[in-house]
Order: structure tokens, then sequence, then C-alpha cells
């Protein structure tokens, strides 16, 4: 821990190094993200029209143009906010020889069933956590699963090279692809395959079953983990991420073992909270509303998966997706603070733009972006059938693309990176446009003389942020002062202010709502960082600019602004935190407060929209201010 002293003399260092470092190096960036928030519906911002369009406009073109040259390949798109509470955007392409189908339907909708291979691993994932929570995630799956047991004690003394090490193998592990464990299950290998020079292999003692006789399964539990438990380990658990299906059936297991109900029994509980009437665990009882290229058998629209279900033998429709989407964003089901858990990554892959969770494929868009937004997805694939689901939390949206046909994957690869950029900088292009109408402007208390200045600006952390462009406290430059108490040589170095939000809501006095930010303090370089004749005399400890740049690198680049939140606080509350008092029915931003203060927060005078309603309500709500903290310390600045 730091006393105030020892944080005033960092505070000393970072800003003799923010003197010798470039700009663009000494500003701290995000505390977190995003930057600005989603407040509002996207629906009716000229920047989400604009994406909209955008989007139409391209996949026409694509479709125009003849780069789809498949005539088998259908496809569903769909875009949606939690804010608006359904679509933003949705649009179907049924294949040329899709309306000669004898199975199924003949054009598709958003009420067309497609398989959608492994975002069943996410169903999976919600069924376990809405059934019992990750209180057991962190548990062995030897504790759940007795089969498993009993080959870790027999293969304890075994070679790390021949025998899993089931015990050290969670829950947790298995559902984010860090349990070092076997792919799939391989069916009854043909003996015709000796003649290619392998050697001979015993037979089996189980029978396996299958509905394609190229993909055959044990038939019973005992027989698969028969199977799992003679195959040697990929890699220690927790070593590296390593892409199983045979995890999730292990997790289920170990589900029905915790929760004392049959696995189906448990998804079709979670699908009927969720009122998904169109998603399907097994093959759905009639086949109208299916989506089938060329045919059944060629398309594997029927073929039964065996233990490979959890991880990928669902069925679902575009509408469905949606719903399913929007009751993650939403907290539906799962509580704010498991979501939360949740929406993290577990682990990462080699390159630079991927982290894994679970069972999540978490992107970074741009991918070359210093400060990206991460976007929670899901891919599948199983037969003909491709699918991608996309989640962004930060900006409470996600897409859906189902596909069918013999270029399905390429349709869903090409067509998640084509929607994510433009969706991500569409909403934050609204997100922009809803800060400059709702946070933006004047506030003031003229008894006290006070006033602050917030505009929405673009600048080197992460895009548009709100700023703080002046703070006058009671007839002081407050900025300045905050300055020279956090020991700062303002005659070099001014004081920087860009509040970011925490996503923090509370009731506020009479009838409003308070939303919580974090003011971000960067220093801002105001003059030259070295003697004009580039002498050393008076400071011998100024380092050469061109030396300090050439040696900069992920250490130095690394971001520092979630290090400075909470910094300093005074009789219990942080000088960063600011909480903007807004109207429970419209949103509308009334007043703003930095709460260290404790005084009666500025309230709203100019800036964004619609000032002539804002200040009437203002007018009302100050006629019904009482005072706060009477007895709060007189600390002002």
């Amino acid at each position: 821990m730091l006393n105030i002293r020892s944080r005033l003399r960092l505070l000393a260092f970072a800003t003799f190094f923010a003197q010798h470092l470039p700009l663009s190096q000494a500003q701290a960036c995000p505390p977190f993200t995003p930057n600005l928030p989603i407040s509002r519906p996207l629906a009716g911002t000229a920047a989400i029209a604009a994406t909209i369009q955008n989007i139409t406009g391209l996949i026409d073109a694509v479709l125009a143009e003849g780069i789809i040259s498949d005539n088998d390949t259908s496809f569903s798109v769909d875009i949606y906010s939690l804010h608006d509470g359904g679509s933003l955007f949705t649009y179907h392409y049924s294949a040329p020889n899709l309306q000669h189908a004898t199975e199924g339907v003949t054009s598709v909708d958003s009420n067309s069933i497609y398989r959608i291979g492994s975002i069943s691993k996410v169903f999976t994932v919600y069924t376990y956590l809405a059934s019992s929570g990750d209180i057991s995630w962190n548990e062995p799956v030897t504790k759940y699963v007795p089969e498993l047991a009993k080959a870790a004690s027999s293969t304890k003394d075994d070679s790390d090279l021949d025998a899993v090490r089931w015990d050290d193998i969670t829950l947790g592990s298995l559902a984010s692809h860090l349990a070092g464990v076997i792919r799939d299950v391989q069916g009854n290998i043909p003996s015709s395959l000796a003649v290619l020079g392998l050697p001979p292999v015993p037979e089996t003692n189980g029978s396996y079953c299958g509905s394609d006789p190229q993909f055959q399964f044990p038939c019973d539990r005992a027989f698969l983990l028969e199977t799992i438990t003679a195959r040697h380990p990929v890699v220690a658990p927790f070593h590296a991420p390593i892409y199983s299906n045979l995890a999730f059936q292990l997790l289920a297991f170990a589900l029905e073992n915790i929760t004392s109900t049959p696995f189906d029994e448990l998804v079709n509980t979670t699908l009927s909270d969720i009122h998904l009437n169109s998603t399907y665990f097994h093959l759905p009882p009639s086949a109208d509303n299916a989506v089938i290229s060329i045919n059944d058998t060629y398309s594997w629209y029927s073929t039964d998966l065996g233990p490979l279900g959890p991880g990928g033998s669902f069925y679902s429709t575009i509408n469905d997706l949606r719903t399913f989407g929007l009751s993650i964003l939403n907290y539906t089901v799962l509580s704010p603070a498991l979501t939360r858990r949740w929406l993290k990554p577990h682990t990462f892959l080699a390159d630079a733009y991927t982290s894994i969770g679970a069972p999540w494929e978490i992107f970074s868009f741009p991918p070359d972006d210093r400060y990206p937004t991460r976007v929670y997805a899901k891919s599948g694939a199983v037969g003909l059938y491709a699918s991608e689901m996309a989640l962004v939390p930060d900006y409470n949206v996600g897409f859906t693309i189902l596909a069918v046909g013999q270029i399905s994957s390429a349709i869903t690869t090409i067509g998640s990176d084509l929607i994510g950029a433009q969706l991500i900088a569409g909403v934050k292009a609204a997100a922009r446009e809803q800060a400059e109408k709702l946070y933006a402007g004047i506030y003031e208390d003229e008894a006290t003389n006070s006033t602050i200045k917030l505009s929405v600006v673009e600048d080197a952390r992460g895009g548009p942020s709100l700023h703080v462009d002046s703070w006058i406290s009671n007839g002081l430059d407050a900025k300045a002062l905050f300055g020279l108490l956090l020991g700062v040589d303002t005659t070099v170095m001014e004081l920087d202010f860009t509040l970011f939000p925490t996503g923090l809501t509370g009731k506020g006095p009479n009838g409003t709502n308070l939303v919580s930010w974090r003011a971000l303090y960067g220093l801002v370089l105001q003059g030259p960082t070295a003697p004009a004749d580039n002498s050393t005399s008076q400071n011998p400890v100024i380092i050469n600019n061109s030396i300090l740049e050439s040696v900069v690198g992920p250490f130095s680049l690394s971001c520092s602004g979630w290090a400075a939140v909470d910094a300093l606080s005074y009789g219990g509350i942080a000088f960063d935190e600011v909480a903007f008092g807004t109207d429970p029915q419209t949103g509308d931003v009334l007043s703003v407060e930095l709460r260290v203060l404790r005084s009666e927060p500025l309230e709203k005078v100019s800036g964004g929209s619609g000032n002539s309603t804002l200040l009437k309500r203002v007018e009302n709500l100050r006629s019904k201010m009482v005072k706060r903290h009477a007895s709060a310390s007189p600390f002002v600045l």
C-alpha cells in the first residue's frame, strides 16, 4: 500500500518521465472500455443508419458481382441491439437451387432452421451455468465422472506421454479448451488400412453406432469412456488451448452428476426459460422449416453426432439466436456477476488477435488497433453447415450468420469480418453521437460560481472520449489546483481530465438516476521538454529523447490507466469519482458532480439536443432539490 507522500512521489516521477516521452506515450490509455457508452436505442442514430446501408451495399455487391458463384449456398444474417430490444438488420439469401428442394424450405427467412455446429458449445456452457453456476468450475472432473477417477488412479504411475492426468483437469478447463484432451473419438478403423503399411490394431470389445458410415462412434457411455481413457494426452492440462469437441460431453456427464438430471432435460429447461421455440439439442421433430442444401445425407442435416452432441448437435434459427444473445447481454437467466465472469478470456492463441474463453473465441476489432473492441464469438461447422455467433458486451450488440452449402464456411468467415468491422465502427460512432447529445455541454451552479464544460473529442486514447475542457470551482481553476495537489509542475505540464463510464448505475435524489464515471488524469506537455541548446547542465538526469524512443517497448507502452483509477481519496471518496444525474424516463443528462467535493451537483444548462425541454426539467428538479451532505467536510476546490 502507498501513502499520500509515496503516491505524490510516483506522480512526480511520472511528470518527469512524461516530459521525456513522446506525447502519445506520456498519455495514459483508457482504464477500461468502452470510452463512451451506448445509452439509448441505436435504430434512430445516423451512424447506425449509415452502417446498415454500408453492410447492405457490400452484401448486394458481393452477390451482384458473382463472387458467390455457388448455386447451393444459402445464408441468413442478423444484427441486434439490447437497447433496441431486437433486430437492427436482417438479410436472407436463398440459393438458386434451394427453390427446387424436396426437403425443407425453398426460401430462407428468420424462422428457417439451420444446424449451428459448435455454437452448441455456448448452449452447453450456458445450460451448465444456468443449472449449477460456476461454483464447481475449478473442481476436478474426477469428482463428478467416476470412470475418469478410476482411470486416473490406475494410470498414476504411467508416463506423462501416455496417461492423461484427469485429476488435474477441472470442469472450467473442459469448457475453455484447456484440458489437453483429445478432439474427437475415432470410429471403427477399417482393417483395410493395414494394406497401406499401418500395423494391424486389435479388435475392440464395444459396438459402434452412427447413421453415416463415415462417422461412427461408441454406442454407450461405458465404451465411450473406455475409448477416451485409452488415448494419450495432447498436452498437459492448462498448458495450451487444444480444441476439443469431446470435452463438452465430459462436461455434460459432470453436470448430470451434479444435478441428478439428464442433460437433455437440463437443456430443454434452459431453452424454455428463454423462450426458444425453434432451437433443438437433437434432430427437430419436423423438417418443414429446415434449410437443406443438395439433400439431407450430403448436407448432414440429420446426421447423429453421438457423443459430440453437447459440442455440436444443436439446431436453431436467426430469431432464436438473437433471443439467446440478448438473454446473455440482458442477464435474463444468468446473474450480472456470473455473466461478467463468463465473458472473460481464459487463455490465448499464438497470434495477437485471439483469446479463448469458455468456449468463446475472442477477437479484437480492428485487429491492428492499439485499443480494440473485443468481440466474444463462437463459430460452428458440421457437414455443409457453418455458423457464427458474436456478442459485443461493450456496446450490448451482437450478430449472427447462418449458412449451408458448399462455401458456407467462407460465407460465415468473410461475412463476420465484414460485419464485425462495420458494426464496431458504427456503434463507436453512434456512442459518440449519443454522448454529444447527452453528456457534452456546460454544467453550472451560479450560486458558487462553478462551471464545468464537457465535450466529446477524438484523442490518442482509444478514439472519442468525454473530455473536461474547463472546470471552475468557486471561481478558481480546479484543473490547475488539482495539478498542484498532485505535484505536477504546471509550468511545463497541464493536468488533463478525460471521463470514462464504469457501467455502475443507481438511484439519485428526487427520482433521478445516477450514472457513474471515473476521471482519468493525464499529463499534457505545455512547453519544450529540454533547454533549447540541448544542454543538460541544469538537470543532469534528463535522458536524450532519441535514445529513450529507441528502447520503447511493451513495458513502456503498457496501459497505465487501469493502475491510476481510485489512486487518491479524501474522506473515503476517490478524487476521480464522477456521477451524472439522469432522467429515468428519457435518459437525458441533468447534472454532474465530482463526488469528493460533497457539494451540490452542477446542473446542465446548455449542450446536446432538446435543451428547452431539458431546462424545464432542470428547473423542476431545482425547485425540489434539497441540500445533501449537510455535515460533510468543508473541503472545496
